[in-house]
């Protein structure tokens, strides 16, 4: 089994808390973190926690067991679960959870990525969609400046066998990733996102009305419209590169295939191809779906 570091660890938390929170700002005296996390996580769930009481915050935590081949909660839940229940929203306590934090950090950390293998996608929409005013709230708070989130990887065993890699060799990734190895990853990524901003200036200059994305997976057109802007930077993921704009969906023309393969509801989809007509998709396959 591979062992973890612990100075990699500490500075992993340390990026989390004091960079990625609060969009790149890290997090100030008082505020409150929703930490969520299951238990493969344990060291860097550990190490956020001490970080943010270092900070001077406060944590509150979902900390559950992992879906593994013994004990795999979700698969009970949607195996044994009626209608009502699929639909149960607890409005006060996610009313009450908004209006208490100021930021959501979020382990990923699966030891099974095939968890709802085999599960009904519709009861899992069903549920996703109870959830909805949960998310509407989030993305309120946030558009007021008042909430922030991050995620972050905790490289499991699985989650290596999915990537053809061993456990070293996809915590090397991450490491060198998320500067790690650095004596100072905070300050590696302020200066990145330093480029970063410069990149975005640049770019948010250009009158662009559309772009055309041409390849052997892709003959593309889509519209940005007259308001979208640049952005990237923000911590929201980390590790994170990307600098990305919000589309007019009404522009998008042309076709695209996925060359990667996803997880959707625990089951493996792989050759999505979609065709696009005034922003609506007219046409869709899938080369190979497991469930």
């Amino acid at each position: 089994m591979y062992q973890h570091n612990k100075k990699i660890i500490e500075r992993y938390a340390d990026v989390l808390v004091n960079f990625a929170l609060n969009k790149g700002k890290g997090l100030k005296k008082g505020e409150v973190v929703h930490v969520i996390a299951e238990e493969s996580a344990k060291p860097l769930f550990v190490a956020v926690l001490a970080a943010i009481t270092k900070a001077g915050g406060h944590a509150l935590t979902h900390y559950s067991p992992d879906h593994d081949k013994n004990f795999n909660t979700s698969r009970d839940f949607y195996l044994n679960a009626k209608e009502h229940q699929l639909n149960f929203f607890p409005a006060k306590y996610y009313r009450g959870l908004i209006d208490e934090i100021h930021h959501s950090l979020f382990i990923i950390s699966e030891a099974n990525v095939e968890a709802l293998r085999g599960i009904d996608p519709k009861k899992i929409m069903t549920a996703r969609r109870a959830m909805l005013p949960y998310r509407e709230w989030r993305n309120e708070k946030e558009n007021r400046g008042e909430f922030s989130w991050t995620l972050a990887l905790y490289g499991t065993p699985a989650m290596a066998r999915e990537a053809g890699l061993s456990e070293k060799e996809y915590w090397q990734q991450i490491i060198d990733a998320c500067f790690l190895n650095s004596s100072d990853p905070v300050g590696e990524w302020r200066r990145t996102v330093a480029r970063i901003n410069v990149i975005k200036k640049s770019l948010n200059t250009l009158r662009i009305e559309k772009l055309h994305i041409v390849g052997p997976d892709a003959d593309l057109w889509v519209k940005l419209g007259e308001k979208r802007i640049w952005e990237g930077g923000r911590g929201a993921n980390i590790p994170s590169f990307e600098i990305f704009t919000s589309p007019d969906w009404r522009g998008t023309e042309g076709w695209m295939r996925f060359n990667q393969p996803c997880y959707s509801g625990g089951n493996l989809i792989k050759g999505v191809e979609l065709e696009f007509k005034n922003g609506r998709v007219v046409r869709s396959s899938v080369k190979d779906r497991f469930f």
